[in-house]
């Protein structure tokens, strides 16, 4: 169309203004495929970002999964009644499954304190074969929260020392150690401790 747009309409050399009107025109052409690609490309980083939420969102959920299947484990070693399971068989259970399965760690230690003597009501180990635990704990220590600068070792404490008794788990460190996790489910220990030695009522 451009040959009968240009006829008899300007002032100048047809040729001229043929030539000027076809570059407008490419140049418009051009302005409206930089924005065709820009439009194009956003469109793109939208679908990545999507595409990244959609497997973050897979991520937690395959998270929570095994945070709920780890919890749904450690509830079947409540017992139903006082003769459901041998005492030091269900702590020893819990105590691998903490260590192993939630902390991946090869050895840990479970302990029970009493606050106010600050004597050890109870002690359970997690050990590879042929090992030692390695690393000494001082009850005074622990319930003046003192902290152990040790590159190997954690202690993490639950949440219930003023029910007189105080819970820690001592294992070595590992690079994916969830100290919440940890944490939540060591409660759990401590209340199932309470119930079980101190015949103590949970609501």
């Amino acid at each position: 169309m451009t040959p009968h747009i240009i006829d008899g309409h300007f002032f100048v050399p047809e040729k001229s203004a043929e030539s000027l009107f076809l570059f407008v025109e490419m140049t418009i052409g051009y302005l409206f495929y930089r924005f065709y690609l820009r439009k194009m490309e956003d469109v793109q980083n939208e679908k990545t970002q999507y595409e990244k939420r959609l497997v973050h969102s897979f991520k937690y959920i395959g998270e929570t999964n095994n945070i709920v299947d780890i919890f749904k484990r450690f509830g079947r070693f409540f017992p139903k009644d006082d003769a459901a399971t041998q005492k030091k068989e269900i702590f020893n259970t819990l105590l691998s499954n903490l260590v192993v399965s939630v902390a991946k760690s090869k050895k840990g230690l479970l302990r029970f304190i009493d606050v106010k003597s600050e004597q050890t009501l109870k002690e359970f180990f997690v050990l590879e074969n042929g090992d030692n635990f390695g690393f000494k704990v001082s009850n005074s220590a622990v319930l003046k929260s003192e902290s152990y600068e040790d590159k190997d070792f954690v202690i993490i404490e639950s949440d219930y020392r003023n029910t007189g008794v105080c819970c820690i788990l001592c294992t070595t460190k590992t690079k994916n150690i969830d100290i919440e996790l940890v944490k939540s489910l060591l409660n759990q220990t401590h209340l199932l401790y309470l119930v079980i030695y101190k015949k103590v009522s949970i609501q």
